[in-house]
Formats: C-alpha cells, structure tokens, sequence
C-alpha cells in the first residue's frame, strides 16, 4: 500500500494487533460453524433480527443512539449478536437466547483496553449473563455456535 505510513506502525501497535486479530480470524476458521462465512453469505441465507436496548425494540426516533442486530445462521445454527452505544453513558443491552448453542462469547468490545478488546474465536470468554453493558460510544459483538460445530 503506498498512501500508508510504514513508520507509524510502532506508535499505533494496538490498532495493528486488532485489526491483525480480525483479519486472522477470517483467514484460518475455514469452515467451522458461522465462521467459515463470509459476511454476505451470512447476511444473506442468515435471519436478522433488530433490537434497541430491550429485545425486538429497536429505538427509530431521531435521538436514538443505540442499536443491536442479531444475525443467526439458519443452516448451521451459529449467531452474531451486535451493539451498538454511540450515546455518551453507558448502556445495558438485552440478550437474546442463543437458544441451542454454547452461551454467547465475547468477541470485541471496543472500549476494553488492548488485548482484551478483541478475540480468537477459540479464547473468547463466555458471557452467562442475560444482559451486557456497553460502555460510550463502543460496540460490543458476542457469537455463539451449535455445539456440533465445536465436535470432532
């Protein structure tokens, strides 16, 4: 890439860990459960559900500052589940039930500090709680997986 400054690498580690973390993610999950998808064919085949703080509420006035989405593979029985706070107090999100999966994962939460702000798949810590909080202007993303997909 030659618009981008090689030399800032070392100033910005933390940004190049996560980005790196994310990538790497995509690149050796091959066909496992959700993460063998791309987002399109996620996006596509998988059913999307659209929350606010409390489930199925989503919040369309013009002074919302939260959403979350779920997006569940049908096929395969994995799911993402987002949130979104670009309000300046922190938020507490709903949980849906991941229903006949493991418990939901933390995968990224932007505003934990490095190294514990995003995720391998495989170290990801279990959420148990029905609820999470997110902190101003981050967004949090959990996964969970049909236990299938972890066997073998």
């Amino acid at each position: 890439i030659s618009w981008f400054d090689w030399t800032l690498l070392e100033r910005h580690r933390d940004l190049r860990r996560f980005v790196k973390t994310l990538l790497g993610q995509r690149l050796v999950l091959g066909g496992r459960g959700i993460q063998g998808l791309s987002l399109n064919e996620l996006l596509r085949r998988g059913k999307i559900e659209v929350h606010g703080v409390r489930l199925n509420r989503p919040d369309t006035s013009s002074e919302s500052h939260s959403l979350a989405v779920t997006v569940r593979d049908i096929e395969r029985g994995g799911a993402l589940h987002a949130m979104f706070n670009a309000y300046w107090e922190s938020l507490t999100f709903e949980l849906p039930s991941p229903e006949l999966h493991r418990p939901w994962h933390r995968w990224i939460d932007t505003s934990r500090d490095a190294a514990d702000d995003v995720y391998d798949w495989g170290l990801a810590p279990a959420v148990l709680s029905r609820t999470c909080v997110v902190q101003p202007r981050s967004l949090v993303t959990l996964f969970a997986e049909d236990p299938a997909e972890g066997e073998g």
